[in-house]
């Protein structure tokens, strides 16, 4: 995503969208600058939580897609486990990826245009990341997005990932 991308933030309400900064911490380890964390007790409250999210998140339309997402949404639900000696904690990131277009199908011009370079890119440094996962390089360009860099801890090493993909059947789709 863009340096000056700007998201919601859950420390202000989302009354104003702030830039967020990615931070890496040795205690914290990878996280997003000024973000609240809330406890959750129930499905049902992480899920009031998901519907605030998406409530804010930003769509727009073009030829292809009326409600086209224009902005990736990560939802992070940290689970911690203690006993009397150990804590155990694991990371479950529901990522809702913007999707990628054919900027010439789409007819898209101006912002509209920006953003699917935007969201083609991100999505391109995915692709590289998992590829280079796969191939098992010796680098691995998680810095190459925002997104990438926020999720290299659970994208290698000792993780599960699970990529469900929506594709669209129409021939324009496959060009």
């Amino acid at each position: 995503t863009s340096k000056k991308s700007k998201r919601f933030n859950a420390q202000n309400n989302g009354d104003a969208a702030m830039p967020l900064k990615i931070r890496n911490c040795t205690t914290k380890g990878i996280y997003v600058e000024n973000l609240a964390t809330k406890r959750v007790l129930s499905s049902d409250a992480a899920y009031e939580l998901v519907k605030k999210g998406m409530e804010r998140r930003k769509i727009g339309s073009h030829n292809l897609n009326k409600q086209s997402s224009r902005s990736h949404a990560v939802f992070t639900l940290t689970i911690k486990c203690s006993t009397q000696t150990t804590t155990t904690v694991s990371k479950l990131h529901l990522i809702d990826l913007a999707g990628s277009e054919n900027q010439k199908c789409a007819n898209t011009s101006g912002l509209r245009l920006a953003e699917g370079r935007s969201i083609n890119k991100s999505l391109s440094a995915l692709g590289n990341v998992i590829m280079a996962l796969s191939n098992k390089n010796g680098h691995v360009p998680y810095r190459d997005s925002k997104l990438t860099y926020l999720l290299q801890d659970s994208l290698g090493g000792n993780s599960i990932t699970t990529i469900i993909a929506n594709v669209a059947p129409g021939f324009q789709s496959t060009q």
